[in-house]
């Protein structure tokens, strides 16, 4: 005798006299988000079924949403009695809200109510005669203009979600080259009237996808390019130039962690007491967190271990080999179009003289082994002790350093030993061919165009939705 709260998926086979369909939202419902599972069954079925190279990325949007629909369907097919589907509509809130379209879709088709029918139908022949005196159209009544499927379509027989579907629907009708002229005359003096009311949107100007570039300029670069970027910049230029305005603010505390478990390896290499800098850090990184205390305390003893395991690992670094220095400055061109600039989290030098890199990394697992002799931010950082010079507090233009390779240090993984990818000392002729790879990021950088490059981490791009290479993103661009 209380109040159930289950999902769609718990509701099959199952009624109630009340039902309640909650957060019926664009965005939450149809929930589009690209989902894998960890032995990858959706690449092995398009294989099986379509001959589809598990390499190849290919988009589930339309699959997943006739599930969602399919969902739907059932969570509005659960009562006996009463049926209340819950939706906010905000469209100039700080966060834009928008109703489902399933619920026009609902609508449409008609809901089990008695009566409801026949008042559907009185509505649409009063709509007939009093809609366009209300629109403010000449038209005594709209007639027909346009054959879809063999079906006849009335222009104002739309389905207003919310102003920006609405905006979005006149926008369509205006631009279709199959629309009616009648239909089209009505569409372009509602926008009027909704640019006059200064509604967003309803304006030709604000219509960014359907207008010309203003300028195609490159910026003025000095060509410098960060280790950290390269690497993302041969994977896809466009992810690494732009991937950052639609970064979930989940992965801003990751950032954060990250920050202070380098300042904490900042502090040991410069000298400071160990437990102090640690107290220092680990009151920071509780300050940043927002969890349950369940949850809080995990976290810290995850996070105590990590700095911990980097002590260790920076003690034992230094029995055999000096401390040249901690957060060293790079400035160095390796080309005259190529200037590599950044900072080297450590710099060891042996008895011999030679330097070695050292890179932390805060992740959780390790890389292949393997895949540290092709790590590009290494082998970035060696290019440019290849072209550089040390005076014991930065890197600068010089004629080459010896060199013995770097080193990937992941103290915040789970194993007894500390993680380590090494990648031995490149030759010049290696070092030359990787050079060659820059001077085109450089003017990818450039811009004014960018590069949209498929790869390994197209599935989970979040920018899926404007790149162009992607089903998602040819809706708003056809380069």
């Amino acid at each position: 005798q209380a109040v159930e709260i289950l999902t769609a998926h718990g509701a099959v086979g199952r009624e109630w006299d009340t039902v309640i369909v909650a957060g019926a939202q664009e965005g939450s419902w149809p929930s589009l988000g690209e989902t894998g599972s960890i032995f990858g069954q959706e690449d092995l079925i398009d294989l099986l079924d379509h001959d589809i190279d598990p390499d190849t990325p290919v988009s589930h949007v339309a699959s997943r949403l006739a599930e969602e629909r399919r969902l739907f369907h059932v969570a509005t097919t659960r009562h006996r009695q009463r049926l209340l589907i819950a939706a906010v509509e905000n469209p100039e809130g700080d966060t834009v809200s928008e109703p489902s379209r399933f619920i026009s879709e609902f609508a449409g088709r008609g809901v089990d109510v008695p009566g409801q029918a026949a008042r559907r139908q009185a509505k649409r022949a009063l709509r007939r005669t009093q809609l366009p005196r209300e629109l403010g159209l000449d038209v005594p009544e709209p007639a027909p203009v346009s054959l879809r499927d063999g079906l006849e379509v009335d222009p104002l027989d739309v389905a207003v979600l919310s102003v920006p579907a609405f905006v979005a629907q006149l926008r369509r009708v205006v631009t279709n080259p199959e629309s009616g002229e009648v239909e089209r005359k009505q569409a372009a003096r509602q926008l009027a009237r909704l640019a006059a009311a200064d509604i967003p949107g309803a304006h030709p100007e604000q219509w960014w996808s359907a207008r010309s570039v203003a300028a195609e300029l490159p910026l003025h670069t000095n060509g410098s390019l960060s280790p950290s970027r390269v690497e993302a910049l041969l994977n896809c230029p466009l992810k690494a130039v732009l991937g950052n305005v639609a970064e979930d603010p989940s992965t801003e505390e990751h950032l954060l962690r990250g920050t202070l478990a380098h300042a904490f390896f900042e502090a040991l290499g410069r000298g400071m007491d160990a437990e102090k800098a640690k107290l220092l850090v680990m009151e920071a990184f509780e300050r940043i967190q927002d969890v349950p205390q369940w949850q809080l305390r995990f976290k810290l003893d995850e996070f105590s271990t990590l700095l911990d395991r980097a002590r260790e690992w920076a003690r034992q670094s230094e029995v055999n080999q000096e401390l040249a220095g901690v957060e060293i400055p790079v400035g160095v061109r390796v080309s005259e179009e190529v200037r590599i600039g950044g900072y080297m989290d450590r710099l060891l030098r042996d008895e011999e003289g030679n330097y070695l890199v050292v890179d932390l990394k805060t992740g959780r697992s390790t890389p292949a082994k393997k895949e540290g002799e092709d790590h590009v931010q290494l082998m970035t950082y060696q290019l440019a002790l290849a072209h550089g010079a040390f005076d014991g507090h930065q890197v600068y233009d010089g004629e080459g350093m010896p060199r013995q390779g770097g080193v990937l240090v992941y103290p915040g993984v789970t194993t007894k030993k500390i993680g380590e990818i090494w990648q031995s000392d490149k030759s010049p002729e290696a070092l030359e061919e990787f050079a060659a790879l820059l001077p085109p990021l450089v003017e990818e950088m450039r811009g004014p165009r960018i590069t949209a490059r498929t790869n390994k981490d197209c599935d989970k791009c979040p920018i899926r939705s404007i790149c162009p290479v992607q089903e998602e993103g040819r809706m708003t661009t056809d380069a």
